[in-house]
């Protein structure tokens, strides 16, 4: 496990990366001392992320896969799998060979790592720059999401009971401890709540709000029918309706889209 001084996901986020500092440097990932020092000065801001490094170096190896480092013919692999919600963008994105993409399938890298070689892999055997890419686009996402700074106890309680890792934590004896595996499973979490939760608080004052703007208008009982005839041609989500496959059809862009034309009327 990382040492005492890693207490959130910001700080196993840092420690990893100075890992990769320190192999970088020649030197590998064990060596503590020079890691630990790293590891403070990513956390007091006077060595920044390096959002180019990563992408350079990759374009030097273009010919070599990113995780067995053989020449080989080269596909594009998603860091975080399409099937787990992973954005379809550069950052989440590397160049690897037909057998490594098809061994790692669906898994995350460090779920994947650990499935080759135990957690120790995946601490420590990781290529710098998959891992690289990924710590970053790990920081922006949990960044976003307002989580980079859950603690050890906010993963336990909000993270672990519905994390689909925990079989494998299980297995390695880290359950409810910090891990890169926590990485994986916090990320896949934050998208999926992304791509289907509106926050509760948001969305139920939301719903009360249109409700009382609907029935001032008088406008709570119109059906879908009328809802074509008379709002479909003037609302401004049409190119979005069309996109989805809903257009003419009933589906919460309907709330937005009729509350609007109404609120421009008045």
């Amino acid at each position: 496990m990382p040492p005492a001084a890693v207490k959130t996901l910001r700080d196993l986020l840092y420690w990893q990366y100075a890992k990769i500092i320190s192999g970088s440097a020649g030197m590998g990932k064990r060596q503590w001392p020079f890691i630990m020092e790293r590891f403070g000065k990513l956390q007091t801001g006077e060595i920044a992320w390096d959002s180019i490094r990563e992408y350079v170096k990759e374009r030097e190896d273009r010919d070599h896969c990113i995780y067995c480092e053989r020449r080989a013919r080269l596909t594009l692999e998603h860091l975080l799998p399409k099937a787990l919600n992973g954005p379809d963008d550069e950052k989440n994105l590397v160049w690897v060979c037909a057998g490594c993409n098809s061994s790692k399938g669906a898994r995350r890298p460090y779920e994947y790592y650990t499935a080759l070689g135990g957690l120790k892999a995946a601490k420590y055997e990781v290529p710098r720059i998959a891992e690289g890419k990924y710590l970053k686009l790990l920081y922006d996402m949990l960044e976003e999401a307002d989580l980079l700074d859950v603690d050890v106890r906010g993963i336990r309680e909000r993270f672990c009971p519905e994390c689909d890792l925990g079989l494998v934590c299980r297995r390695e004896d880290s359950v409810g401890k910090l891990s890169p595996l926590c990485l994986d499973g916090v990320a896949t979490i934050a998208l999926k709540a992304a791509k289907y939760d509106v926050p509760r608080i948001a969305e139920g004052k939301y719903l009360k709000l249109l409700h009382q703007v609907l029935e001032d208008a008088a406008l709570l009982d119109v059906d879908i029918r009328g809802i074509r005839e008379r709002f479909c041609p003037e609302c401004d989500l049409s190119p979005v309706c069309r996109r989805e496959g809903s257009v003419g059809k009933l589906s919460p862009l309907c709330l937005d889209g009729v509350a609007t034309v109404v609120l421009r009327a008045a």
